[in-house]
């Protein structure tokens, strides 16, 4: 059995001319956590959105434990990502909005002890390396 929940082998994306993200190799043990910090332009969103599955790697592989999720679409790899700058329902909390993307094939919401048992601030301040509206 794989020990790591993410494992990203040389993954990497180019946009035109441009890298938005330089070959990468990372392992995140089971019950780890993992925060991306980064000047505006670095490529954590690009990363993101690889593990997503809304972008497609020029190469590497995604791997959540032993099952490949490289060349799965986005609705069947079990994975939900809230851009800094997203269309948020305004009318529900931080946790609800997280919610909306998270949800199972059955449509059953995602359950405390899968995204956290702590329970965010409904409407936290904006942050992030990019300027907000």
């Amino acid at each position: 059995m794989n020990e790591h929940a993410l494992t990203l082998r040389q993954l990497a994306k180019r946009f035109s001319a441009t890298s938005g993200l330089h070959p990468l190799d990372l392992e995140v043990p089971f019950g780890d956590r993992l925060v991306l910090l980064g000047p505006s332009g670095s490529g954590k969103s690009t990363l993101l959105r690889l593990i997503a599955g809304l972008e497609s790697p020029d190469s590497g592989s995604i791997f959540w434990g032993e099952r490949e999720l490289t060349k799965l679409p986005p609705h069947e790899r079990g994975v939900a990502f809230l851009p800094q700058r997203a269309a948020l329902y305004p009318h529900l909390t931080v946790w609800k909005n997280l919610e909306v993307g998270a949800r199972r094939k059955r449509g059953d919401p995602v359950r405390d002890e899968v995204v956290g048992s702590a329970t965010p601030h409904p409407n936290p301040p904006p942050q992030g390396g990019r300027e907000q509206d």
